[in-house]
């Protein structure tokens, strides 16, 4: 492949969500593994996609995605080339400037009937932020591309820009607002409540049973102890997955352990002779009211907006 080909390939993956913005990039020594191709080439494709707009070199961080569209200055590859050729035939046939805008709008307005924002959806590890932003998708039937919260505190003005709508939980809802700043009018909350199933096993636990519970944030972890204490009355300890030490501490002084998805499998290889129960999360179907209106609200802009444009022509 060359430069070219490898650099278009890129931006349609980015285009199509594969790459989000946030995200990094392979490294150039893992892209020229995999294409088969020099590191040398491999640099010079990421040195100009930094150029146009589309990633950030990041020392010691590697290339993150910064907009899928570029800096906007050039439409994406290959469309240039077909507006060009319509424009040439369209004047061959004699079609006017203002005759052609009102086609083009007509077939556009028809194409992209079923218009919709660009939603994120924020959570702070991989197992949440999937499984929850395919459950907010098949809620709204649109697109909601998942965006893990460190990567939104390390480049908030990314996704800010690429993004209409900033979708989180409510247990991240101060932090994310804190970190977009002035833009938190886009920030939408959703309510994800543990599984109902779960916490009726831990209703069910031994009374005087040591609960443990084990998370990787604390905000999911001052959550989950709080849902917990609603349904289990005994004694109730935490401890975050990076507290090593407060992890040997914990596996002598409890009887069962909770975990959530993100951490299960590291909590298991920790507590092996301790039964470990798992919580996970569900979207609350209706706690999306907000995030409905606000779609709706962006669809009515943006249709305002066309019409203005057709009047304009």
């Amino acid at each position: 492949m060359t430069s070219g080909e490898i650099k278009q390939s890129l931006i349609h993956k980015m285009l199509a969500g594969q790459y989000p913005v946030g995200s990094r990039l392979p490294s150039c020594r893992a892209l020229s593994r995999t294409l088969g191709i020099n590191r040398n080439t491999a640099s010079k494709v990421y040195q100009e996609l930094a150029r146009d707009g589309f990633v950030k070199i990041v020392r010691g961080s590697g290339v993150i995605v910064t907009n899928r569209h570029g800096s906007g200055n050039t439409p994406p590859p290959g469309v240039h080339e077909h507006i060009m050729a319509a424009v040439r035939e369209a004047k061959l046939l004699g079609m006017g400037r203002a005759e052609f805008l009102k086609s083009v709008i007509a077939v556009a307005d028809s194409l992209y009937q079923q218009q919709h924002p660009a939603v994120a959806f924020v959570e702070c590890n991989e197992e949440d932020v999937s499984s929850l932003a395919r459950e907010v998708e098949a809620e709204v039937s649109l697109p909601i591309q998942p965006i893990l919260l460190a990567a939104l505190a390390g480049n908030p003005q990314a996704v800010i820009s690429a993004y209409d709508i900033i979708c989180t939980t409510l247990y991240h809802l101060a932090e994310v607002v804190q970190t977009v700043g002035q833009a938190q009018d886009k920030v939408v909350a959703v309510h994800a409540p543990p599984d109902p199933e779960a916490l009726l096993d831990i209703a069910r636990l031994e009374p005087g049973a040591r609960i443990g519970i084990i998370c990787e944030e604390p905000a999911t972890q001052q959550y989950l102890t709080s849902a917990v204490g609603m349904v289990y009355p005994g004694e109730i300890r935490g401890c975050l997955m990076s507290d090593r030490a407060g992890l040997e501490t914990l596996a002598r002084a409890v009887d069962v352990v909770i975990d959530v998805p993100s951490c299960h499998q590291e909590v298991s290889r920790l507590f092996p002779s301790l039964p470990v129960l798992t919580v996970g999360f569900r979207i609350d179907s209706k706690s999306l009211g907000t995030l409905r209106e606000r779609i709706n609200e962006w669809r009515n802009e943006e249709t305002r907006r066309i019409l203005d444009v057709s009047a304009d022509h």
